[in-house]
Parts: structure tokens; C-alpha cells; sequence
């Protein structure tokens, strides 16, 4: 390590002032290193030969395509998401949905990979253009891809209710889970 390397003296403790190409490695590390990268507004900690994000600013999150047998285009009008300690937190709204295909489920990428399909949870509401409201929970469905289960049914959003997407409808999403 130079010895003009900066630090920033903080709450949690001393943290050396890096940018996420210039992270220290080799014999710089330990467990519970600290660094702050200048270009990411990242806090990393060094865990279990690994770099963790410890907390960063809010990440956009943008859903450019939902599935609906088959990929159907949208508009992301409100996104985020952020980490911390291999876990997240997102919300999303979408709407200018390319015609999906009624009877089908609708799934849509995660902001993040997830550890397994099964770390994810949250929920959403759906306002079509016939102007029903629907909501329900989030269905895991891939590590990379969740869906959505209606309140009061067992069944995938899309096939019970039978509803093909529509580009007047709308879909808020709040999710929040474990990443890779």
C-alpha cells in the first residue's frame, strides 16, 4: 500500500479511499478491510476472501421487456434498487406494455441474480386498461426472473385471471431478497 493512500476516519473506523479498479488485493487484505470507492459511492468490506457491499447509493432500474409467452416491450417509468450485506431491496413501474398473450404467466428480470430462485419476495398491483386492479405476491421463478401469484389464488398472474398485457396497463412491483 502507498503511504499517500487516503483514508477517511469514520463511525466505522478507518477506511481507505480507492476506486473499484484500484481495490487493494494481496497482502493490502483483510478480513473486515473497509474501502470506500470514489467512483461507485460504494462502502466495501472484505469477507471471506470476497469484497461485500456494505451500503451504495441507489442503483436505477430499468425493464426495458417482460415476458408474456414470449417477450413483450415496456417501459420502465419509475426503477430502483439497491444493496447491502447480500441483500436487496427494488421497486419498479412499468407500463407501455407490447400485446401480450392472454392465459399465460407474466414474468419479469430481477435488478440482481439472486442466490437461489427461492430468495426473493415482495409483492404488486396491476391496473389494466379495463380499469380492474389486480395484486399478489412475488413468485420466484429463476434466479434472474420472478412472477407473480394473485391474492386469493394459487396460480400464476396471467393464466387464472387470464389477462394478456396491454399498453395502457400498469405494474407496480416492490421486491426485496438475497443476491449472489
Amino acid at each position: 500500500m502507498s503511504p499517500c493512500t487516503p483514508y477517511i476516519d469514520s463511525s466505522l473506523g478507518r477506511v481507505e479511499s480507492v476506486t473499484e479498479l484500484t481495490r487493494p488485493f494481496g497482502a493490502d487484505l483483510y478480513e473486515g478491510k473497509l474501502i470506500f470507492e470514489t467512483d461507485t459511492k460504494r462502502v466495501m468490506v472484505y469477507s471471506s476472501g470476497a469484497w461485500e457491499i456494505e451500503s451504495e447509493p441507489v442503483q436505477t432500474w430499468s425493464v426495458t421487456s417482460v415476458t408474456q409467452n414470449g417477450a413483450r416491450a415496456c417501459t420502465t417509468t419509475y426503477g430502483w434498487y439497491q444493496r447491502s450485506r447480500g441483500k436487496f431491496v427494488a421497486q419498479a413501474t412499468m407500463s407501455g406494455f407490447a400485446a401480450g398473450s392472454a392465459g399465460n404467466a407474466i414474468t419479469i428480470p430481477t435488478p440482481v441474480t439472486l442466490v437461489t430462485s427461492e430468495a426473493v419476495g415482495g409483492a404488486f398491483s396491476y391496473f389494466d386498461s379495463g380499469v380492474a386492479f389486480y395484486s399478489g405476491y412475488i413468485n420466484p421463478f429463476t434466479v434472474n426472473a420472478v412472477g407473480f401469484v394473485q391474492d386469493g389464488s394459487n396460480n400464476s398472474f396471467g393464466v387464472v385471471t387470464s389477462l394478456a398485457l396491454a399498453a395502457a396497463d400498469v405494474m407496480r412491483v416492490t421486491m426485496h431478497g438475497r443476491y449472489a
